[in-house]
């Protein structure tokens, strides 16, 4: 996380993936471990295999919901009560 803080932009979404987690094994951290490392660093976490096509594409929609929030500002009380949320 040091150096995603150190080279990524300030304005960087982060997400934190477990991978290969079909190769419970050949584990060397805890789902746990990456909870409360998530948990640290305020981002969320998920665990995905490709070979077992585990929350893959769950990932990416964790990334493009955090983008959309990052991006598209939230409609004020106004807007959604008048039904005017695009200017």
């Amino acid at each position: 996380m040091a150096d995603v803080e150190k080279f990524a932009s300030e304005s960087a979404i982060k997400i934190l993936v477990g991978n290969k987690c079909d190769a419970e094994e050949k584990r060397k951290v805890s789902t746990q471990e990456g909870k409360d490392l998530a948990a640290r660093y305020n981002i969320p976490f998920i665990e995905t295999s490709a070979k077992a096509s585990s929350n893959v594409i769950e990932a990416f929609h964790i990334l493009s919901k955090e983008i959309k929030a990052k991006v598209v500002p939230k409609p004020t009380k106004s807007q959604v009560r008048t039904g005017k949320l695009f200017s």
